[in-house]
């Protein structure tokens, strides 16, 4: 697994991730590989969240992922608690808004951007997308 995971932390995470999960026989080469495994995984609201969330970059922010999915910002924070729990985003100490929450995505860079291509647009589709 250290070899494959080519001296990248989040990679070799996710590669124990799976392993410990039972899911080791067939592991993907690559981390975008592995956090489409992830994400093809989810819920369909779960997913529609990260698309939204990805057209902001690497931060977002809760109202605006609410805003792209056009649902309130309590049904919005409760699929993001469960995106926290499984370690996809994370919470910032402090957010550029005053009265809204800042997340980041795990990933980071040109990751993110594979993140929001990982989806099949027509399941997935969200107003920042099209």
């Amino acid at each position: 697994m250290i070899d494959q995971s080519q001296g990248n932390a989040l990679f070799l995470e996710e590669l124990i991730r799976n392993v410990a999960e039972g899911k080791g026989d067939h592991l993907p080469d690559t981390v975008i590989a592995m956090l489409q495994v992830r994400i093809s995984r989810l819920a369909a609201a779960a997913r529609q969240a990260l698309r939204a969330a990805s057209v902001f970059g690497e931060t977002f922010w809760r109202g605006g992922v609410a805003a792209l999915l056009a649902k309130t910002g309590d049904g919005v924070s409760d699929i993001l608690q469960g995106l926290l729990s499984a370690e996809l985003i994370e919470k910032r100490r402090e957010s550029r808004y005053p009265d809204e929450i800042e997340y980041c995505f795990r990933v980071v860079g040109s990751a993110v951007a594979d993140i929001g291509a990982a989806f099949d647009k027509g399941a997935d589709d969200v107003r920042g997308g099209r």
